[in-house]
């Protein structure tokens, strides 16, 4: 077969039972299986019914139609009616349907619902599936085993259509996302299903019905009032503090609302959203929290007896009742209740004292570099890496000094980091009863194999805004939203804070020079 037009005559070949032949006419439904080999892109835009069509790895189908919306019908053969192994895109003008026809996107499948495409066909999704602008889902199930990736704008949901994620659905820009849909429709986020918000701005919001019985996690904003069942998870961050704002009716009102919240006290400082996860209830409703049972996990060495973390507030509205249940470990002291928070207090002090942590490119190399101001009987250090800032695993392991009221000094280098992208790296000490407290996380990003300079977060930054420099005299200046200098900063390789909160909430200026020359510009949002 050759790329080209579905409706073109010369893309395709037939078989006349010995050999592969120039076909006399276009394939459809009537003609049994359609391959669409490896190599080869077609562009389906014609109304056409197709039936047994096989999309090999490393091949492509495209449907779309920007001149006339068109409908592609999808007939249900024998077995599943399209399998997707390589890229199956739906997109502007197309609706691909099938009443009772079924796709069947592979684990090495790409399949892409973009720019107002509508799909009318149930689809499984073992692969990665993804939703660019807007995507359209009408009278189907798209059943996801894998992982679902949604960008930016809306999913409008219609006529009786689901979504069930049993996997993995992440959201990663700072783009709203909205799931639009009546009570014909639904959206379940099954025991095993994880939805993560992966940006700190935006929001994602849903008028269809919302069933969780999974994970809720990540950044910003999960604002669905028609949250009918919620027996899930709901955990801000990810292996890192955040502030996660959630609607009241996800998580109180009813006898079907009763989530387990899981928030961790990351590292000393004693600031919600860096130091500490903290859960925000928006809207200008009260909360009712009888429903839930809240786990809080500490790992904050350094923070003095009497620190109060607030773990629930409430932006508008007044929290009401008192929790189903909790559970706190030893060091710390609470619930207690206020009419819009809920905080703990420290009742003993952790004894690691983490002094400085760095991960700093070298030849190829990333040089990790970090110290303790004290020990008490600390058993070792575990070393953990990720490309994603999500996923880690254990790469090395260095033995603590043990017992130090001193600073102590510690290296690992990473052999093998990824040069084409992110390197994220996270520390875990163990003392010697197992307990097991977490570092901060730092990151070198590498681009064909030369180090990316300068890297800040978060964006939008709050309190304070954290900085990774790998190169030396370097010099950041920020500027307000008027030109004018807020800040000048002499920076040498390592990572820094710097103390924002005194600033107002709007739009600043990042400029990093190095010997006079502009490094990286970079826009960040002060909220």
């Amino acid at each position: 077969m050759n790329p080209g037009l579905w409706s073109a005559v010369s893309t395709w070949e037939t078989f006349d039972g010995t050999s592969w032949v120039a076909a006399v006419a276009t394939p459809t439904s009537a003609d049994g299986v359609i391959t669409i080999q490896t190599g080869d892109s077609i562009i389906l835009d014609f109304a056409v019914s197709i039936d047994q069509v096989v999309i090999q790895n490393g091949a492509i189908l495209a449907m779309f139609n920007a001149g006339t919306p068109t409908t592609f019908t999808l007939n249900d053969g024998p077995g599943d009616d399209i399998i997707n192994d390589g890229k199956l895109n739906v997109s502007v003008g197309a609706t691909l349907s099938g009443t009772t026809a079924t796709i069947l996107n592979n684990s090495d499948g790409l399949m892409n619902l973009r720019f107002s495409g509508t799909l009318s066909a149930n689809t499984t999704n073992n692969g990665e599936f993804d939703i660019v602008s807007t995507g359209n889902i009408s009278a189907a199930t798209v059943t996801n085993n894998n992982f679902i990736e949604w960008f930016d704008n809306n999913i409008n949901l219609s006529n009786g259509a689901s979504i069930v994620n049993n996997d993995s659905l992440d959201m990663p820009s700072g783009n709203n996302i909205f799931i639009t849909g009546d009570a014909t429709t639904s959206f379940i986020n099954s025991s095993t299903g994880i939805m993560y918000r992966g940006n700190a701005t935006g929001q994602t919001a849903m008028t269809a019905p919302f069933t969780n019985h999974g994970t809720i996690k990540g950044f910003g904003s999960y604002d669905i009032p028609n949250t009918t069942v919620n027996d899930g998870l709901i955990s801000p961050g990810n292996n890192s503090a955040a502030a996660l704002t959630v609607d009241p009716f996800m998580v109180g009102s009813t006898a079907a609302r009763t989530p387990t919240i899981d928030l961790d006290i990351v590292s000393g400082g004693g600031v919600p959203g860096v130091n500490y996860d903290r859960l925000i209830f928006s809207m200008n409703f009260n909360t009712d929290v009888s429903g839930i049972t809240m786990n809080v996990t500490d790992h904050a060495a350094g923070d003095p007896v009497g620190t109060v973390y607030t773990l629930m507030t409430s932006a508008t509205g007044n929290i009401v009742n008192t929790l189903a249940g909790f559970s706190l470990p030893p060091s710390l002291s609470g619930p207690f209740y206020t009419a819009t928070s809920i905080y703990v207090t420290r009742l003993i002090a952790l004894p690691l004292v983490w002094g400085t942590f760095t991960a700093q490119a070298n030849n190829n190399q990333t040089l990790l570099y970090w110290t303790t101001l004290s020990e008490e009987n600390t058993s070792h250090f575990d070393v953990q890496y990720s490309t994603d800032g999500i996923n880690f695993n254990t790469i090395g392991t260095v033995p603590a000094r043990g017992n130090s009221s001193q600073e102590s000094k510690y290296t690992f280098v990473h052999t093998s980091p990824n040069l084409n992208g992110n390197n994220f790296y996270r520390l875990i000490e163990t003392d010697l009863d197992g307990k097991e407290f977490y570092s901060q996380i730092r990151s070198v990003r590498f681009n064909n194999g030369q180090v990316i300079p300068v890297q800040v977060s978060p964006n939008p930054m709050h309190d304070v805004l954290q900085i990774s420099v790998q190169v030396k005299d370097v010099t950041m200046v920020l500027y307000d939203f008027n030109g004018r200098i807020i800040q000048n900063v002499q920076l040498e390789p390592g990572f820094h804070q710097l103390n924002v909160a005194g600033l107002s909430a709007g739009s600043y200026q990042a400029v990093f020079f190095q010997k006079g020359q502009v490094l990286s510009s970079q826009q960040i949002m002060k909220w």
